[in-house]
């Protein structure tokens, strides 16, 4: 359900934050789960920039204004 989605994805960032986006990759895999900022956050984590570029895109389309700015800064920033 949607806990159980909303801790995966808090684990996942953890993951990230700790400086694993390998780990972080995996478990989104195990569990099926997408979400474009985070896998665009382990894309930069891992060094992979154009994908984390696109990702941040993809991820601020939903978002409102001052949210989509964030993520757009970030696909500029490599």
């Amino acid at each position: 359900g949607a806990a159980g989605t909303d801790e995966l994805l808090r684990i996942v960032e953890s993951q990230i934050a700790l400086g694993w986006p390998e780990r972080a990759r995996l478990v989104m895999e195990q569990h099926q789960v997408s979400d474009a900022r985070l896998e665009a956050l382990a894309s930069y984590a891992a060094g992979d920039f154009p994908r984390a570029g696109a990702l941040f895109t993809e991820a601020a389309g939903s978002l409102d204004s001052a949210s989509r700015g964030i993520l757009l800064a970030r696909a500029g920033e490599k």
